[in-house]
């Protein structure tokens, strides 16, 4: 720099922005509880949209420490009654599927070279080929 008034010039603006940022975070932030958090949520009404729900005061402090269990209730009642989709997201019939846990055997044992004939105890009655829908197509 040829001029010492051009390197105090940049510094004089850094700080004036520091001081306007500093100020403006002060102002903005929160200054404590407000007193919309405390206002007590009607029973049996709860949001039927996701977030809304989600952002509801109930679920933040100061109000998640005096909550009462009505209040928790009518938020999540649905994690109470028990019911059961007919079809998934998916689309997949539920009365057609059975659950990947109930399935005693997730893979075939298919066998390969240097792999012993006999079975193990453990997976005796596993299958041995892939379902023909999972198969891949036989090369040429």
């Amino acid at each position: 720099m040829e001029s010492p008034k051009t390197g105090i010039l940049i510094l004089t603006m850094l700080a004036a922005t520091t001081l306007a940022g500093g100020f403006l975070g002060w102002t903005v932030r929160p200054q404590g509880a407000s007193p919309q958090s405390a206002v007590a949520l009607p029973v049996g009404s709860p949001s039927t949209d996701l977030l809304r729900a989600t952002c509801d005061p109930i679920h933040f402090k100061p109000a998640i420490d005096s909550a009462t269990d009505d209040q928790s209730l009518a938020c999540h009642r649905e994690e109470l009654e028990d019911k059961v989709r007919e079809t998934t997201p998916a689309g997949v019939q539920v009365a057609t599927s059975k659950a990947w846990y109930r399935i005693s055997y997730l893979y075939p044992r298919h066998a390969r070279e240097g792999m012993a004939p006999e079975v193990t105890n453990w997976a005796t009655g596993r299958p041995i080929e892939s379902e023909i829908r999972f198969q891949l197509p036989a090369k040429e």
